[in-house]
């Protein structure tokens, strides 16, 4: 994921999704009757819209104001069959357009963490998935570099 920043005060910034530079992943793990082994599948979509903004409080990043939307529709694997059914039956993207994430906080980022260096830390907040909304944890990577966030 890629953003562009734009600047609030000396504590603050807001950092736009950068769509064609971004992407959402899910990945699963499959077992076929006729394979021994599972198969790891990985779906992908660029139709991700949304902000974040992070201030400095008492030394500590701290997620503001945020929304991160996906368009599941356009959600792309390996196989046509699997993105039909996905669409189809399991989101339902058709009638559930969007799915939604909101951070609520950041957990496990170092109080100066340095710049130009990737940092791995935990976004905690909810998923809303067909009209349910659900907390959820993402494990996550990323660096900040002349005024670019990329992770």
């Amino acid at each position: 994921m890629e953003t562009t920043t734009t600047t609030h005060s000396n504590t603050s910034q807001t950092f736009r999704i950068v769509p064609l530079a971004s992407e959402v992943r899910y990945q699963v793990q499959e077992q076929f009757l006729q394979l021994d082994v599972p198969t790891t599948t990985v779906g992908r979509t660029s139709a991700i819209e949304g902000y974040f903004q992070l201030s400095l409080e008492d030394g500590h990043l701290v997620i503001t104001d945020n929304q991160f939307t996906v368009d599941p529709r356009t959600l792309t694997s390996d196989d046509e069959e699997r993105d039909s059914s996905i669409r189809e039956h399991w989101l339902e993207s058709n009638r559930y357009p969007f799915a939604e994430f909101t951070t609520t906080s950041i957990r496990n980022i170092p109080p100066n963490a340095p710049k130009s260096q990737e940092i791995p830390f935990t976004l905690i907040g909810e998923m809303t998935i067909r009209d349910i909304t659900q907390p959820i944890e993402f494990d996550a990577r990323a660096m900040f570099k002349d005024g670019v966030i990329t992770g």
